[in-house]
Parts: structure tokens; sequence; C-alpha cells
């Protein structure tokens, strides 16, 4: 870890020089005692993935948690996006066009050994790996036929399997244990969170109400599922058994809450919530709800919030510059830098495992 990461708590790294012109007075720096790091299964200064505008084009680029030395890795006349880390930080997925229509690839954190996985004539979307980094699962449209398939492979691309093919199914997130994915899926009244068996197997409607269910995040700890749902009329998030039962609305807001992001103590959520008048991020206490505190607290955009693998950062977008920028922020919501700082539109962070 770097010396300002281990040692200093609160305020701005002072050696971030590129970080000065953001910020309209001095850099300041409080040193508290060093902490204890954690265990060594917890990566304490990850890296971020981002998609950039700079280039003209979509391009994913990878920079140090400081906003240092920001490196373009896909460096293509196409677009590529939507980048997520294996669960050992070792690869990266993402989309393309490269090929005529959007596929997906894969290619080592520092740009090399780029590989399309899935050849398809259609087009494919939204990857995730399962817990264990064998495989990924997408979503991939035929093209023209009002139907949205999730599909499961290796991450070599190799034994594709059909997992979800009835309708329209969006947003796939693997169970801990692999074995089954839990996405979205349409309905007569709406959309509800189903959960599947990677055979295709056992695929059973689990949240079955009116309104549209999405964005389901998986809890391990609980093995109990987050999603976002309207069938309040506004957004809130809820969890629900992975059976089905006990369904219940943690936000109880009259506003939109969305994006429900798990911390990786598995006891906070982390999410997006327009009951300021503008798009804020929150937090609250996972099992119960309580504790709903702004973190982002800005008249500005603020949204897409992930959390770093120790828990201590939010890395989050923001137009409060003008346009659209990565930021990063201590997980109680001090500390707001602009990790960014370009003229050009920069989205979609992720934290390396």
């Amino acid at each position: 870890m770097l010396p300002w990461f281990q040692c200093i708590r609160r305020g701005t790294p002072s050696h971030v020089s590129h970080l000065s012109s953001l910020l309209s007075a001095p850099l300041l720096v409080f040193l508290v005692t060093c902490q204890e790091p954690p265990g060594p299964d917890v990566n304490t200064d990850p890296k971020i993935i981002f998609v950039s505008e700079r280039d003209g084009n979509l391009e994913i680029y990878i920079m140090e948690i400081d906003g240092s030395d920001a490196i373009n890795l896909t460096d293509n006349e196409a677009d590529d996006h939507s980048p997520v880390f294996s669960p050992d930080g070792k690869k990266i997925a993402f989309v393309s066009d490269r090929a005529g229509n959007r596929d997906i690839y894969s290619m080592d954190i520092n740009g090399e050994n780029q590989a399309i996985l899935t050849y398809s004539s259609g087009s494919d979307r939204s990857p995730v790996y399962s817990a264990t980094g064998s495989r990924i699962a997408y979503v991939t449209d035929p093209g023209f036929t009002g139907v949205s398939n999730i599909t499961v492979m290796d991450v070599d691309g190799q034994n594709k399997i059909a997992v979800a093919t009835e309708g329209w199914n969006i947003q796939p997130a693997f169970v801990s244990s692999g074995q089954q994915i839990v996405y979205a899926s349409i309905t007569d009244t709406g959309y509800d969170i189903f959960k599947v068996d990677i055979s295709g197997a056992n695929r059973v409607n689990l949240s079955n109400s009116p309104g549209d269910d999405l964005r389901p995040a998986w809890h391990s700890v609980s093995e109990s599922i987050l999603f976002d749902s309207n069938r309040d009329q506004n957004h809130e998030i809820y969890v629900i058994d992975v059976d089905g039962a006990e369904q219940s609305n943690l936000t109880q807001s009259d506003s939109d809450d969305t994006l429900p992001v798990i911390s990786p103590d598995d006891k906070t959520v982390i999410f997006v919530t327009d009951r300021d008048g503008n798009s804020e991020i929150y937090s609250m206490d996972l099992f119960d709800g309580g504790n709903q505190t702004n973190l982002s607290q800005n008249e500005a955009y603020d949204d897409y919030p992930v959390i770093s693998p120790d828990g201590e950062w939010i890395a989050f977008v923001s137009n409060r510059d003008g346009n659209a920028e990565i930021y990063i922020m201590d997980s109680d919501g001090g500390n707001h830098v602009n990790l960014t700082g370009h003229e050009s539109v920069d989205l979609n962070p992720r934290f390396q495992p």
C-alpha cells in the first residue's frame, strides 16, 4: 500500500500534484496512527478502471487509486466499455464493437492479450464473473426478435449455455456458489427477479410482484437478494430471501432509490436517491434499512457508486465540475476528490479486487 494510504486516514494526499489545481485551498494532510493493515486477501491498494471519451470514442482506462498514471488499455478506434474485473483482479471482461457488433472480450489488466469471447451475430453486453472467476454470464440479443437471453460461458469463451431464453432477460448476477444466476426478466406485469441454475434448469420467479423489480445484488452472508422495485409507485430498495419469501422494503421513501451496492463487510448498502431534489449517494444498514445517510451532499449529479475491496473508499460519477468525472470519497462521505480531472466524459468506475 502507498504510505499515505496506510498512515493517513483523512485528507488529500499531498504528493498528488495533478489534483492540486482542482482544489481552491492548499492541500491538507491529517496524520493518524498507522492501523494494522487488512488481511492478505484484501487488496488495500487497488487500481480503478473506467470508461472515457477523451480519445473521441469510448475507451477503457486504468489508473491508480489516487488518479495518477491513467493508461488507455484498449486503444482501439471502436467503442470499448462496460469493463469488469475478474475476482483475482488479473483479467478484465468488457464489451466492444470492433468486430462490427457488440461482443464480449477479455484482456489482462495491462491491456495485453485482448481476445474476443462471444463471436455473436447479435449484440452481447453486461458481462459479470462468477465468484471463482471460472465463468462469465452476459446478456445477448439475437437481433430484432423481442428476446434477450442470458448466457453462461467459461472464461475462455467455451461451453456457452443459454440459461434464460424466455422473453427479455437482463442484469445477471451470480450467487456465491457460482451454480445459479439471479436476474431480471419481463413478465405480464413488468420485470421480476428470477433465479436459474447455470444449466438452465429450475427457473423460478422470486419476486412475482406488479411493477418492475430490477438490478439484483446477491448477499452471500444471508443468502438474500437486494433489488430496486417501483411496486410502490416509486423505486425503493428491497431485500428478498433466496426462496422468494419475506420481501421487505428497506428504504421506505417517497422518492426514487436505486442501484444498491453491498459493502465488503456485508453490513451496509450504498444506493442512489433523488430524495434531496438531485441524485445523491446514500448509505444504510443492510438488514433493517436504518441509519440512512447522505454521503455525497452536493447539488450536482452524483451516481453509480462502487466500493473498494477493503470498504474504505467509494468511487462514483459526478458532474459537479461541469462534466461527468470519476470521484472518490471515504466510506463515511468525507474527502471528495476528483480523480480524472479531464474535460471529457469519464464513467463506469470499478475497483480492482
